[in-house]
């Protein structure tokens, strides 16, 4: 889903949705096989050492980024998008397709999903226990993302007069203590929500262990679309940051992760009064802002054209995420019978499920009364 107008289409930043759409699909694929997180189908598997150790790295660091990258983008377009339509219109537009994507998957993919699951089940008796109990508030899937999104674009309204973009603004390059300040402010913030909702705990089906980043990124990203801050970070600073991402980070990953007993399946990085909790929140955060301004200072200057296969792919990302946890769990079940150990069958599933998501989406974005909302 984008808020940029046509003719100011930003091409790289298609390619950073495109990518991080790709992440979201292989990132509940790896849950799937490794059993690390918690997802609608986990296929048991007993993972050798070096199988764990992918995972894990692996399921780690595209935590650490991923979905912030999202809320950064989508803040980026939010002072442009109320200007130009006004409050009202601007909260009508996104109750419509925030609110329609939102509800369409709690009523109708959410329990589709767990009948599938789920054969026998009575799924009259499954929507009104839901009801009953109020557990359809955690019905959202993937699609926590679409309510957090709403609160947090709505939150926006009351300051419309403050947020408007500054496009004469002189670009100047982003002073890094802006970054260190995100990163510190994250920090704090993951590991003071983590004392009360360690990793691995969810409200609602809203984690918040993480929404310190998810909160600081969007903000950032409204902030930056006032005074055009990602034209701020060139490839050089890019380049510069995806060092320190890995040649800072990864020992301090791997501090905090021996120190907090996670590869024996302890966890002490999840949350509490612990050294290693904090050493972990500190990587999270300090990668997360790492590797997001690398991403983007690389993209704006290799990857900022446009090609008819890139906008397609753009189009459609919003609808991958809306239907693709229907799409891998049908892939997962179809390949249940096939013997593979979990690296080559996820990155199978994987392939299958991205390729059938985008399938999918665009067969559903060629039906007139879902286009405006997947569009």
């Amino acid at each position: 889903m984008s808020d940029s107008p046509k003719n100011t289409r930003l091409a790289y930043i298609d390619h950073l949705r495109v990518f991080t759409i790709a992440l979201v699909v292989i990132q509940h694929a790896a849950v799937t096989y490794s059993g690390l997180g918690s997802w609608y189908y986990n296929e048991p598997s007993k993972l050798g050492q070096g199988s764990f150790l992918f995972f894990g790295v692996w399921q780690s660091h595209a935590q650490a980024f991923f979905m912030s990258l999202f809320f950064l983008l989508a803040g980026y377009f939010v002072p442009a998008a109320l200007t130009r339509k006004g409050p009202w219109a601007f909260v009508r537009d996104r109750l419509f397709r925030l609110g329609v994507p939102l509800l369409a998957y709690v009523f109708v993919i959410h329990p589709l999903i767990v009948k599938l699951l789920n054969p026998t089940m009575d799924l009259a008796g499954y929507y009104g226990w839901g009801l009953r109990t109020l557990d359809i508030v955690s019905w959202t899937g993937p699609l926590w993302f679409a309510e957090a999104l709403l609160i947090l674009t709505l939150a926006c309204v009351p300051f419309a007069r403050w947020l408007k973009p500054r496009t004469e603004e002189p670009v100047t390059p982003l002073p890094a203590r802006w970054l260190w300040l995100a990163i510190a402010v994250t920090t704090a913030g993951a590991f003071g929500i983590r004392l009360i909702y360690p990793v691995g705990t969810a409200v609602a089906n809203l984690q918040f262990c993480y929404f310190s980043a998810y909160v600081v990124t969007f903000a950032a990203g409204v902030i930056a679309g006032t005074c055009r801050g990602f034209e701020r970070i060139d490839a050089r600073a890019g380049k510069r940051w995806l060092a320190a991402a890995f040649g800072l980070g990864l020992p301090l990953w791997l501090v905090a992760v021996v120190t907090g007993g996670a590869l024996e399946g302890q966890s002490g990085i999840n949350g509490g009064w612990r050294l290693s909790a904090l050493l972990y929140a500190l990587w999270e955060s300090f990668f997360c802002v790492a590797f997001i301004v690398a991403l983007m200072g690389i993209a704006r200057e290799k990857f900022n054209f446009q090609t008819p296969w890139m906008r397609f792919l753009a189009d459609n990302t919003f609808g991958v995420y809306v239907f693709h946890a229907l799409v891998l769990v049908l892939v997962s079940l179809a390949l249940k019978p096939l013997d593979w150990a979990a690296v080559p069958k996820f990155s199978l599933v994987s392939l299958i499920a991205l390729g059938g998501s985008f399938l999918f989406a665009w067969v559903v974005r060629l039906l007139p009364p879902l286009r405006r909302v997947f569009s």
